[in-house]
């Protein structure tokens, strides 16, 4: 069981280091998010007992919405400093 873990993880990352090239921030984000989320679900679901199929199912579900929330969260950092910048060179003149 261990073996198969480990081999799905590993051509899941493979997988997902080749394909992020032509992705945008939001798509990398909502994949590393995923990819991070299975990973520590599969985990800890082996460790505590339970299915690692289960655990990573829901770690990678989390792991995605976590993603995107980044993206949104970054997205907004973003454009409020550039609201900001903005005004202050507005100011200036």
């Amino acid at each position: 069981m261990k073996r198969v873990i480990s081999l799905i993880l590993v051509v899941t990352m493979l997988s997902l280091s080749a394909g992020c090239a032509g992705m945008n921030d939001q798509e990398q984000r909502a994949v590393s998010g995923g990819a991070m989320g299975a990973a520590g679900g599969a985990l800890l679901g082996a460790i505590t007992g339970g299915s690692a199929m289960i655990g990573a199912a829901v770690g990678g579900a989390a792991g995605v919405a976590g993603g995107l929330l980044l993206h949104e969260t970054k997205k907004n950092d973003k454009s409020q400093s550039s609201k900001k910048d903005k005004k202050d060179k507005s100011e200036e003149k």
